[in-house]
């Protein structure tokens, strides 16, 4: 009897004793992550960028507002010249129409009323420009324009009021206030004109320093955003370094472990993924540690010991217990058969001498046996050649026939790009057609055009008959090159359908002789296979009767090798019982 005994493995670190797979209790859950890391400057950055075009889009929608402003104060001061310019140029047209009839024998009393009228109202006209400057923001040029302005204005003003009542009394002198009343509004003209330049070039001054600020506000901002840009990136690979040399560490002790080296040391410092595979890391190198031990002391004949599973799915240490548990049963199997060896031994030898005796029995009926296989194989090599050569026929024609498909096929698709190039030209002759009715249509309405112009268009209307007729004739044309065309399509549709039909029977005729060539290779085959069957059966019924004389012989030493073999069993049970199970 085998002794019997049974020890324990000692569990990696980071195992709980309560169980397999329950892992000691850790740190507490929370942990900054590798995520964390790389996602917290890119947020930052982008919540900077964000701030930086909030303040731009303020910026620049502040200057908005402000180029808004100078828009509608240039637009307003224009709107304002204009229309006070429009009225005192109808109320100088009236005055001047009011003197001019004057001479003509008009009613003095009339005259000089409506004049007080539009005395009246070319006074309004001068309040209204005297307050230009409480109603518009005026620069020092615009005030110092709007000054003349409104003196020039009241000077029109006096000559025009002293020529209407000189109207009534002297026409002569009246006369005289009309001319310089002229030069007067002339000089207000002149003075309307450089007003309203002035603010075109107040409003253009206000544009081009609204601009210079806004790409003085754009360089700021390009700044902001270049300097966060690298700022983000100084810091992605500061923390790329640190992680990287972290990564580089923990792989040159995974290579050194991947060797089959088991004495590497995991440190964990931190919480975060690394540190985390590092604790993992080194739990595998405990378990691995374990494991070889648990090996070392199988290799040493220890198969009672029983192996602990890591968890639930601890591939390893399911193998090992199964590895165990059959060397237990390979051992059990080995002593029984020892056993059983020794005993079998002898009854070999009571069998040997009745082997003996029927070996030479069988060697006189082997050698009649290999006379008439000499025979059979001489017959199967004629076979073989005359296979060979219809093999090698079959594989010509089966040549022939699959380039005859291959053309078959080019053919085909040759027919087939004739017939999409034809459905092209088909198309392209409607086109033709079209343009040649839309071309008619243009010489008809030219045509029209001519007759309505008269003597003017008569070389017009010939040419315009001469194109109606090229577009008939173009038509017509076209109708007749696509009948031709539609024959030629109808046509080469028949030739493809022959040519698919010619291409289907040459495959039929390809496939068929792929068949005979692979009967014939297979006649052939076996021809070949006969042939060397009957060549090695005739060597080896040599060798067998060879065999057979031998087998006497080796009969008689079958005895003495018997008891060697009893002699080997019992070595054999001694050290079986090595191992403790």
């Amino acid at each position: 009897m085998l002794q019997q005994a049974q020890t324990t493995v000692d569990r990696p670190a980071g195992i709980n004793a309560s169980g397999p797979g329950r892992r000691a209790p850790a740190g507490p859950s929370w942990s900054p992550r590798l995520t964390h890391r790389f996602l917290l400057v890119p947020a930052v950055a982008l919540l900077g960028i964000v701030y930086l075009t909030w303040l731009f889009v303020g910026v620049l929608d502040q200057q908005r507002q402000q180029l808004e402003a100078v828009e509608s104060k240039a637009l307003l001061q224009l709107q304002i010249l204009a229309r006070e310019h429009s009225r005192l140029t109808e109320e100088h047209l009236a005055l001047f129409a009011l003197l001019t009839s004057a001479g003509a024998g008009a009613d003095e009393g009339e005259l000089y009323d409506k004049g007080v009228v539009l005395i009246d109202t070319l006074a309004a006209t001068l309040d209204r420009l005297r307050s230009l400057n409480d109603r518009l923001s005026l620069t020092e040029t615009e005030h110092s324009l709007h000054q003349r302005l409104v003196a020039s204005v009241e000077d029109y003003h006096d000559v025009m009021r002293q020529a209407i009542e000189m109207a009534t009394v002297d026409l002569a002198r009246a006369n005289q206030s009309m001319v310089e009343a002229s030069t007067a509004y002339q000089q207000i003209e002149t003075l309307f004109e450089e007003f309203g330049a002035a603010a075109q070039r107040s409003a253009r001054d206000s544009f081009g320093n609204l601009a210079e600020h806004t790409s003085t506000s754009l360089q700021k901002f390009c700044i902001a955003a270049i300097v966060a840009i690298l700022v983000v990136l100084a810091l992605t690979t500061l923390i790329a370094r640190f992680t990287g040399r972290s990564l580089d560490s923990m792989m040159r002790k995974v290579e050194r472990l991947a060797t089959g080296e088991l004495d590497v040391a995991f440190e964990s410092r931190g919480r975060d993924e690394i540190g985390r595979l590092s604790q993992a890391m080194q739990t595998l190198v405990h378990a691995l540690q374990t494991r070889s031990g648990s090996l070392s002391r199988i290799a040493e004949g220890d198969l009672a010991q029983e192996v602990h599973l890591l968890s639930a799915r601890d591939r390893v240490g399911q193998s090992l217990q199964e590895m165990v548990q059959s060397l237990r049963t390979v051992v059990g199997n080995v002593d029984q058969t020892a056993r059983k060896l020794a005993e079998d031994a002898e009854l070999s030898s009571q069998h040997t001498a009745a082997i003996s005796r029927r070996s030479e029995e069988q060697s006189v009926s082997l050698s009649s046996t290999a006379r008439s296989m000499k025979a059979l194989a001489s017959q199967s090599q004629h076979s073989k050649i005359e296979a060979q050569q219809a093999s090698e026929i079959a594989s010509t024609a089966r040549d022939l026939a699959a380039q005859g498909n291959r053309s078959m096929a080019a053919l085909v698709e040759a027919m087939n790009a004739i017939r999409d190039s034809t459905g092209r030209m088909s198309f392209i002759i409607d086109t033709i057609e079209e343009i040649a009715i839309q071309t008619n249509l243009l010489a008809l309405n030219a045509a029209i055009e001519a007759a309505h112009a008269g003597e003017y268009g008569t070389g017009f209307a010939v040419v315009a008959g001469q194109v109606r007729t090229l577009a008939r004739q173009s038509a017509d044309a076209m109708q007749e090159t696509q009948r031709l065309i539609d024959d030629a399509i109808k046509r080469v549709e028949q030739g493809c359908s022959l040519a698919e039909q010619t291409a289907t029977s040459l495959v039929e005729i390809n496939q068929g002789t792929s068949q005979v060539n692979t009967l014939v290779d297979a006649i052939a085959q076996r021809s070949s296979e006969q042939s060397e069957s009957a060549e090695y059966i005739d060597s080896g019924l040599a060798e067998l009767v060879q065999f057979t004389q031998e087998n006497t012989r080796g009969a008689q030493l079958t005895a003495t090798n018997n008891q060697k073999v009893a002699e080997e069993a019992r070595s054999l049970k001694a050290l079986v019982q090595h191992f403790v199970i």
